[in-house]
């Protein structure tokens, strides 16, 4: 099958190469699925510690509907959509199949993914709690598509290293302050109400940690923790797709 490279300015135009908000991206597709842009910039790869998740814009200008990816969703014919798509560590491109309604492959959008200047480094000032007496490692950061929310922009999600295991992981506190609030009765599975805690720290911000689980945090609101004290353990409440320490300080702290 034919490659052929393209390059447009504005959205609509044919091309699948493209500047956006000073994001640039690089891509090679045959037939009339087309990349429109994505959001947010992710991480670049200098600085990731853990998969970069972003959501990328397709449109089809084929008559027939496709579908993205095997076993993706399908695109009719002159329509468009966001997919959330991912890197993984140590990796700039992304790549997806465009297949037709007998599963054979139309196109390839094979895409080199390139960042602007980001502002990861402030992500290392932010102090992380230890899992299991262990330093985390970050699977999401700043530019994490599910942190780039209005009021969810520093925060970021923390894993244990392999092969330790994060779900049930013993979760100590990084700062010392006063708890402000917490919730702790809610189901042990994901949903929209999570268990988390808000501390004031000695630093003057206030920090959020979330997706505990369900009555394994020992604090009371008014109560004094000091770096090392014991927050919870990791669990599955909240929206999550996976065990993970949820790690937040609040705008305006």
């Amino acid at each position: 099958m034919e490659r052929r490279s393209w390059r447009i300015l504005h959205v609509g135009v044919g091309a699948l190469s493209l500047m956006i908000l000073g994001l640039s991206t690089s891509c090679r597709s045959a037939g009339d699925v087309r990349l429109l842009g994505y959001e947010p910039d992710p991480v670049p790869l200098e600085a990731r510690s853990g998969w970069a998740w972003f959501r990328v814009h397709i449109a089809s200008l084929a008559r027939e509907a496709v579908q993205l990816g095997r076993g993706g969703p399908w695109l009719p014919g002159g329509a468009s959509t966001w997919l959330d798509a991912d890197l993984p560590p140590g990796t700039d491109t992304w790549s997806l199949e465009i297949l037709d309604a007998r599963g054979r492959r139309v196109t390839l959008l094979d895409c080199r993914v390139a960042s602007r200047a980001s502002t990861v480094a402030d992500e290392a000032m932010l102090p992380l709690p230890k899992l299991d007496g262990r330093e985390g490692r970050v699977v999401a950061g700043f530019h994490a598509a599910n942190h780039r929310h209005a009021g969810r922009r520093l925060a970021v999600d923390i894993a244990a290293q392999p092969p330790h295991r994060t779900l049930d992981a013993v979760v100590t506190s990084p700062v010392a302050g006063t708890v402000l609030a917490l919730t702790d009765d809610a189901a042990d599975e994901p949903s929209e109400r999570a268990n988390e805690i808000f501390i004031r720290a000695d630093d003057g911000k206030t920090y959020l940690y979330a997706h505990f689980r369900r009555a394994s945090i020992p604090w009371r609101p008014g109560e004094r923790v000091e770096v090392g004290a014991v927050l919870g353990q990791v669990g599955l409440s909240g929206p999550t797709s996976g065990p993970h320490l949820h790690v937040e300080v609040l705008p305006g702290t």
